[in-house]
């Protein structure tokens, strides 16, 4: 697969290029040149393949490697799910080590070859992707989900990292409905996607979840070129190096929003809500996992769809 960037399409980029550099020489984040879509009946046999060989099946469109599926099976735990009620289900997506998704990411891109840390580094956004279409499959094989059902989800925003991932999930053919996006109130992508205009400068409140202190997402870059363009984009980096504000059209706002939802919960929230489902549904959460709860059960009170969600559990109970 060849690469060029949120900056410019005037150039290419080998897979090689994207495990090696967090972005390119002219300072734009990379994405796919041409993004794969699997066919109905490739997606079904897709999702008829264990787990971590679905990950590195899907792994293997992006990158000149080949994952062996048996391998990562030994290395690193399949998630788990706990029914949440309300048509949603947890997947507890951390490795027991770290007790966090990342701790999963840093194995995944090890195996790649990839040392990349920073959060909008291309493979990680790969590897969600790939997981994504792996928590598919497992619903499927466990009768939670019908093959070609639309399921909805429900993360943390933090770096925009995983609902980056979904978009292109969604693009490679998965069948995803909403995607909610929970954040606290340091976060200024309510406004941005619900309003048209966000004043972009860096003010933050320290709280008690760090994963949630994050005002603008890097990775907000890929979606916005993906769905309004490069123009559009250095009006953003214009308005963002300026300090100032940035306006969107009705039409821009709708065209970014298209699928996504963003939820703003009070990270002072976060103890209530574990504890109050821990209580109703005997799910243990940790307390990134409850906000992000209760951004979903908020979302539904507005009048949101009410179809099979699944909410990612990037963080372990233990130690939270």
């Amino acid at each position: 697969m060849l690469y060029v960037t949120t900056a410019s399409e005037a150039g290419s980029y080998t897979a090689q290029s994207t495990l090696q550099h967090a972005a390119a020489e002219d300072g734009g984040l990379f994405i796919p040149m041409v993004l794969p879509r699997y066919a109905d009946r490739e997606l079904a046999e897709l999702m008829k393949l264990p787990y971590w060989d679905r990950v590195s099946r899907v792994l293997s469109r992006f990158f000149p490697v080949s994952l062996d599926g048996w391998f990562l099976g030994r290395i690193l735990p399949e998630p788990q799910f706990q029914e949440a009620g309300h048509k949603s289900c947890i997947a507890s997506l951390w490795e027991p080590v770290s007790g966090s998704y990342e701790g999963v990411v840093q194995i995944l891109c090890q195996q790649m070859g990839c040392q990349l840390t920073q959060p909008w580094a291309w493979p990680r956004v790969a590897v969600g992707t790939a997981v994504l279409f792996g928590l598919y499959g497992a619903l499927c094989q466990r009768e939670w989900l019908c093959p070609g059902q639309d399921l909805s989800l429900a993360m943390g925003a933090g770096e925009f990292t995983l609902p980056t991932a979904c978009w292109y999930a969604g693009k490679m053919g998965l069948p995803l409905g909403s995607v909610v996006c929970v954040c606290n109130e340091n976060s200024k992508l309510w406004d941005l996607f619900h309003r048209g205009e966000v004043r972009l400068d860096d003010t933050l409140i320290h709280t008690q979840l760090p994963l949630f202190d994050v005002v603008i997402p890097e990775n907000l870059r890929r979606l916005m070129v993906h769905t309004l363009g490069r123009e559009t984009l250095r009006r953003y980096d214009l308005a963002k190096s300026r300090r100032r504000s940035f306006f969107l059209t009705e039409e821009e706002t709708a065209c970014l929003r298209q699928g996504f939802y963003i939820s703003v919960a009070g990270a002072r929230r976060a103890q209530t809500l574990a504890a109050g489902l821990y209580e109703t549904e005997h799910c243990l959460l940790s307390p990134y996992t409850a906000l992000v709860y209760g951004g979903l059960m908020d979302y539904r009170s507005l009048g949101g769809e009410s179809a099979p969600t699944l909410i990612l559990g990037e963080q372990s109970p233990a130690g939270s």
